[in-house]
């Protein structure tokens, strides 16, 4: 994968943030505190492994929002994004490893 330029990591991570107080009221949701203990405990990969995935199937899109939720026993990131054509995409990508487990369009839903 190639290397991200580090204003898109920085926004990534302040909109994760951002995220993380509404996403702990959420069932399942997983708060900034919890998240960076996991990172630290290398339970899930780094911020930067899950947008470098979801960029790398959408090149030119535009991180919208992200979630980190339990789903279950996985470790979930729901990362949305706002591709090229205009339509906004949700990507779950397993925070374990930085996978994509699955891809929808918004009319999918």
């Amino acid at each position: 994968m190639t290397s991200l330029p580090r204003h898109l990591i920085a926004l990534g991570l302040a909109l994760a943030l951002a995220g993380g107080a509404r996403a702990a009221h959420a069932p399942g949701g997983i708060d900034h505190d919890e998240a960076l203990r996991l990172r630290q405990a290398g339970t899930i990969v780094p911020f930067a492994t899950v947008l470098e995935s979801a960029l790398g199937r959408y090149p030119d899109g535009r991180l919208l929002e992200t979630r980190l939720q339990r789903d279950h026993d996985a470790l979930i990131y729901d990362v949305e994004l706002l591709t090229a054509d205009g339509r906004v995409r949700t990507l779950r990508i397993d925070a374990r490893d930085g996978r994509i487990l699955g891809d929808e369009h918004e009319r999918d839903r």
